[in-house]
Parts: C-alpha cells; structure tokens; sequence
C-alpha cells in the first residue's frame, strides 16, 4: 500500500474514530517532510518554527547585509488589516520618491526603529531600545508581583512560577538577538534577573550570595551565559 493510500484510509477512518487524528497528522507530517514538501520558509505553526526563530532569521540577514556594507530594509506591519493595500500600487509610489509614502489621507514616514514580533530594531541594528523596554516591563510586572505576595500567602514556588510567566520568560525571548551585545545593553536585563532573585529568595538589594542563590537554588544562568 502506497504512503498516498495509506493517508487516504486515515482520512476516512478518522472521520468516524476522532481519536485517530494524531495517527493521521504524524503519518502525514512525516510524508511532507520526507519528500520536502513543506515550504522552507515558514516560520510559524510547526515543530521547531516560531517567532524566536523568525526574527533571529531576520536580524542574521540584516547583520549579514550590513557587513557587505549594503542595508536597505523597509519594514511594514504584517497585520491582516494591511492586506487590504495595493501593494503594487505601493511600490510604485515608492520607486524614486524616498522613504515617506502617502496612503490614502496618512503619510508613512520613515522611522528610526522598527518592531518586529515584539523586538525593537533601531536603524544601525542596535538593541537598546528593546533591552530598555523589556526590563520596563518586567520591573512592572515584579512591582505587582510584589504586592500580591505581601497581601496574599504566596509560598516560594509559586512566586517562581509568577517570576518565570511574567518576568523571565520575557528576558528569554528572543535573546538569541543579543548575541555579542555590548554590555550596556546586557546588564539592563541582568538587572531585571537579579531583582527577580531576590525577590523569590526574599533578599535585600545589598545582601550578599546573590550569584551563589541563583546559580545554585534557582539554576537560573547570567543574561551573557544565556545569549
């Protein structure tokens, strides 16, 4: 029995035993990857494919085209609301009249960062924008996390798991990014790290044996052990 066929008889036994669609989708993933069928480039809904690894793909070809010393990007909000452009009528407006487009009643002016799937990008490749807006948040997040441990009885694996949904989870994201990052940029996050230690272990900023808590009883790395 031919592979096609096989799914084939899947396909119809699952419509009357439900329970066998995960047969179904193993046999036929295993179909379309065997015989390169899946389109290389998606990035999204399949095993080892997501936003993390979208935008690292993204920020090594912009690296990439900056070392050979030729950069052009023009970035867009790839929402559903945008596929209702002309896109050809787009790119003729763009063609020899510079970065600004007029759509309709608005003007698209060029900006000097762009956000793609969360992480900001500034014009010469450089994070820090994104490293500051991510430890605003995430020192947001451990203030309100704070607040609920004095008014509620929080024991200390459940503050780590509070940590880890709303605050580390958010360093982690993405740092493939900051690979080779200066360390301006580096220890903004580390210092989001370090106030979620303390804040689980209960410690002072001042009190010592920081590193040792984290390394040791949290297994948590440094943000440059990490990237």
């Amino acid at each position: 029995m031919s592979v096609t066929q096989r799914i084939l008889d899947l396909c119809l036994t699952c419509l009357f035993f439900p329970k066998y669609w995960r047969g179904l989708y193993r046999e036929l993933q295993a179909y379309l990857d065997g015989n390169t069928l899946m389109p290389v480039r998606q990035l999204a809904y399949r095993l080892y494919h997501s936003t993390e690894t979208a935008v690292t793909k993204v920020f090594d070809k912009l690296l990439q085209a900056a070392d050979e010393g030729d950069v052009s990007a023009f970035c867009l909000d790839l929402t559903a609301a945008f596929d209702t452009v002309d896109h050809d009528l787009m790119l003729l407006k763009l063609d020899g009249h510079g970065l600004a487009i007029k759509l309709g009643s608005d003007t698209i002016e060029p900006s000097g960062h762009v956000c793609i799937l969360g992480v900001i990008m500034s014009f010469d490749l450089c994070l820090e924008k994104y490293a500051s807006a991510v430890r605003a948040t995430c020192f947001f997040h451990l203030r309100q996390i704070c607040r609920v441990w004095q008014s509620l009885d929080v024991d200390v694996g459940s503050a780590n798991t509070l940590v880890q949904a709303f605050v580390t989870s958010r360093v982690d994201y993405c740092n493939a990014v900051l690979a080779e990052s200066p360390r301006v940029i580096t220890d903004k996050l580390q210092r989001v790290m370090n106030s979620a230690a303390r804040v689980i272990t209960n410690t002072r900023k001042y009190d010592s044996g920081l590193s040792r808590l984290m390394h040791d009883e949290l297994h948590w790395l440094d943000v440059t052990d990490q990237v």
